[in-house]
């Protein structure tokens, strides 16, 4: 962590951004799940379940890396 404790605020901004963001992927995932039930064409399930399919990536990506943690560590 940096020595300056006035970078505290962001790290704290930071981790509720990611948080709203790892929300918003869920909702993506489950639009892509409930895509297929309707009657679209092929292409747009598709690309529905590209976007999901990207969103649980990156979301498994930002926990994995710790980007979800404590603001301070000892």
């Amino acid at each position: 962590m940096p020595p300056d404790p006035a970078w505290t605020p962001w790290f704290i901004a930071l981790n509720f951004a990611i948080a709203v963001l790892l929300l918003l992927s869920l909702l993506a995932v489950i639009s892509g799940i409930g895509v297929w039930s309707r009657d679209l064409r092929w292409i747009t399930k598709v690309k529905f379940t590209l976007v999901a399919l990207a969103c649980i990536f990156l979301s498994w990506f930002s926990i994995h890396w710790h980007l979800i943690s404590q603001v301070h560590r000892i």
